[in-house]
């Protein structure tokens, strides 16, 4: 009877702990205007806890966390304007110094990455630094997102600013890649 009880307990023990440490937990945190970076942000919290970690997500509207409990941070945003949202940037500001002392990581959505032009996707790769503001992010990238413009006009502006079309331009297996390779980091 004993070594059912110890079997199943042993079983029922998640397997971070069966390896003899405690569950790494991580924290999302984004900025999302349209609901594309909050839908990435989702995935990634499904991606790591489907890797055994302990995942929250968190709007960024929220001002404060306890940075305490979490062995990473992500941080993600959408790009409006080439600037992160304004909600990343006051939170990042707000929690600078508990950040400061964190693994963070950061990631940027920018419909420029599905422009055919190279020199656009090129400065879209700059706007994961923006979205760090000043931290220093063990790793940082930056996706394509969901181009969803209203009417014929935003379609034109869309062709006409980023040489683009509309649609879902998420590359959910690069995605996946980048968020497993983090929780890497923190093993």
């Amino acid at each position: 009877m004993k070594s059912l009880v110890l079997a199943y307990l042993l079983l029922s023990v998640p397997s971070a702990y069966a390896q003899g440490g405690a569950m790494k937990r991580i924290l999302i945190v984004y900025g999302s205007q349209k609901g594309s970076t909050a839908e990435i942000a989702g995935r990634m919290q499904g991606y790591l806890n489907e890797a055994d970690f302990s995942v929250d997500t968190l709007a960024a509207y929220a001002s404060t966390a306890d940075f305490s409990k979490y062995d990473l941070v992500i941080i993600g945003s959408g790009i409006y304007g080439g600037q992160p949202h304004k909600k990343i940037k006051a939170f990042i500001d707000i929690n600078r110094s508990a950040l400061s002392q964190k693994k963070v990581a950061v990631f940027a959505v920018c419909g420029m990455m599905c422009s055919p032009d190279e020199k656009k996707r090129s400065t879209a790769m700059a706007f994961s630094g923006k979205v760090a503001c000043g931290l220093s992010p063990l790793k940082q990238t930056v996706f394509a997102g969901k181009m969803a413009p209203s009417g014929w006009l935003g379609n034109l502006i869309l062709k006409w600013m980023w040489g683009a079309t509309p649609g879902d331009h998420r590359d959910w297996d690069r995605i996946k890649a980048w968020t497993l390779a983090l929780g890497e980091l923190i093993k």
